[in-house]
C-alpha cells in the first residue's frame, strides 16, 4: 500500500527540482555568455590576422568584414541582456528548503515576502 506524501514533502521535493532547475541554468547561460565573449574576440582576432595576409605576387589583398565584427560584438550585447534578463526572472523564483521538522519549509528568495507566490 502506498503512503500519501504531506503537502511539506512535496513542496520539499519540488524545492529541490526547482534547486536544481535554477541552478542548470545558470550554468548554461553563464557559459554561452562566456563562449560568446571568446568566439566575438577570436572573431575579431582572426580579422585582425587576414588584414596584414596579403600577396604581393598576385596583388591579392584580404580586407576584413567589419560588418561580421559589428554583428558578432552585438550578438554578444543581446546575449548579456538575456542572461541579466534571465538571471532576474530565476532570482524571483522561491525555492522551498528543508524543514526544521516542525511546520511547513521555508521558503529562501526574493519572492519570499511576496504575495504572487
Amino acid at each position: 500500500m502506498r503512503e500519501k506524501t504531506t503537502d511539506s514533502a512535496r513542496s520539499t521535493s519540488l524545492g529541490r527540482h526547482l534547486l536544481k532547475l535554477k541552478l542548470t541554468t545558470s550554468v548554461f547561460i553563464y557559459s554561452s555568455a562566456a563562449f560568446m565573449l571568446a568566439t566575438a574576440y577570436s572573431t575579431t582576432f582572426a580579422m585582425a590576422g587576414l588584414q596584414i595576409a596579403t600577396d604581393a605576387e598576385h596583388g591579392f589583398r584580404v580586407s576584413p568584414g567589419v560588418i561580421v565584427q559589428a554583428f558578432q560584438w552585438l550578438i554578444l550585447a543581446f546575449t548579456i541582456l538575456f542572461v541579466l534578463g534571465l538571471h532576474l526572472i530565476l532570482r524571483d523564483i522561491p525555492v522551498a528548503q528543508k524543514s526544521n521538522g516542525i511546520g511547513a519549509p521555508q521558503i529562501s528568495g526574493n519572492a519570499a515576502s511576496s504575495s504572487a507566490w
